[in-house]
Parts: C-alpha cells; sequence; structure tokens
C-alpha cells in the first residue's frame, strides 16, 4: 500500500504535466490561447498561486481534458458488488470484483464528441469537477473511495502546469515540429509517453 501511495502520489503528477505540455506543444493554437489568457490577467512576472486556479478557467480546462485523455490509469479501484444485480442485460453476482475502466469511459464516444480530439473547449462553462460527479469523467474515482489525495494532485498540476506556460516560451528540438510529434502512450503503472517529452523552455521575460 505504501508503494501504492508514492507511486499515486509523484507518478500521477508528473505524467500528467508531461501530456499538458506535450498537448499544448502538439497544439500551437490552444497554447496561444492559454498565453493570451495569463496577459489577461497577470504580468509576465508574476507568479502563479493556487488562489488564481479560479481566474484562469481555459487553463483549469487543458488540466481536465489532458486527465480526460490521457488519464493516470486505466482501470480505477476495485469494488465489490454488495448485492446480486442486472446492468445492461448482464447479471453481476453479489460479492463480485468490479472494475471501473477510467480509459474507455474517457474515451466514449456516447458521452464525448470526438473523444480521440484534445479539446479544452469542451470543459469551458461546464459542470465537470474533479470529484467524480459525473459518470462519465472520473480521474480519481468518486464517493467514499475517491483518491485521497486528488486535491493536492490538482493543485500540484495547476501550479506547474501554470507555471510552465505563463513564465517561458517552448520550443522543440531540431527536427521535431508539432506535427510530427509522436503522440503515442505507453503502459505502465501510470499512462506515459511512449518518447519523453523533449522541449526548451525560453525566458519570456
Amino acid at each position: 500500500m505504501n508503494v501504492e501511495l508514492f507511486i499515486a502520489g509523484t507518478d500521477t503528477p508528473s505524467a500528467i504535466v508531461e501530456w499538458a505540455m506535450a498537448e499544448v506543444l502538439h497544439n500551437p493554437k490552444i497554447m496561444a490561447k492559454a498565453k493570451q489568457e495569463f496577459s489577461a490577467n497577470f504580468g509576465k512576472s508574476e507568479n502563479i498561486r493556487e488562489k488564481d486556479m479560479t481566474q484562469l478557467p481555459y487553463v483549469t480546462a487543458i488540466i481536465k481534458e489532458t486527465i480526460r485523455l490521457h488519464g493516470p490509469t486505466s482501470l480505477l479501484l476495485p469494488h465489490y458488488s454488495q448485492t446480486d444485480v442486472e446492468l445492461r442485460g448482464y447479471y453481476i453476482p453479489k460479492h463480485t470484483l468490479i472494475y471501473v475502466n477510467a480509459w474507455g469511459i474517457s474515451r466514449d464516444k456516447m458521452y464525448w464528441d470526438e473523444p480521440e480530439v484534445f479539446n479544452p473547449e469542451r470543459f469551458m462553462n461546464s459542470e465537470f469537477d474533479f470529484q467524480g460527479q459525473s459518470s462519465c469523467f472520473l480521474p480519481f474515482g468518486a464517493g467514499r473511495r475517491i483518491c485521497l489525495g486528488y486535491s493536492l494532485g490538482v493543485r500540484m498540476m495547476f501550479l506547474m502546469i501554470a507555471t510552465f506556460i505563463h513564465r517561458f516560451d517552448w520550443k522543440l528540438p531540431d527536427g521535431l515540429t508539432p506535427e510530427n510529434m509522436n503522440m503515442e502512450e505507453k503502459a505502465s503503472a501510470t499512462l506515459h509517453k511512449k518518447d519523453p517529452l523533449v522541449s526548451i523552455p525560453l525566458s519570456n521575460n
């Protein structure tokens, strides 16, 4: 259990931050729109703090869309069925071990338009939150068994991603363009990029 908590507390935020930066570099228009949001609210040398999250809905939407498309894990923690139940024609006996396929839900065309496309706009002015209130967006689980550290994790990811976008300009190494970036996933304890992100930060001050 200690190992699982350590992995969840460190590997998950780092994987999501890498994916978020990869996606905004892969989609320059999204990066430009995020920078416009910062320009409208903060000076170039101004540090971003936790309380600023409410002023940055587009950056928050980038984080949500990253988690939707590149969620920290494919399967949520297992549950046992408490009673016999029939669900969509499937009979599930009492005490059956059940896994929730979060990866499949987040890419289900029944719930998401163009689910394979990275589109933060889908989370603008939406009611989706990080607490699993919607059955089609369960990044950290829901209810009594929601991830213990989800609140801290969200704040960590927000501060890192917001700071990276706000305080730096970014360029890709020679020979790499947004169009030819490898955006394939590699399964491990969490879903990482198959090819680690390589990019060059440039001070924008």
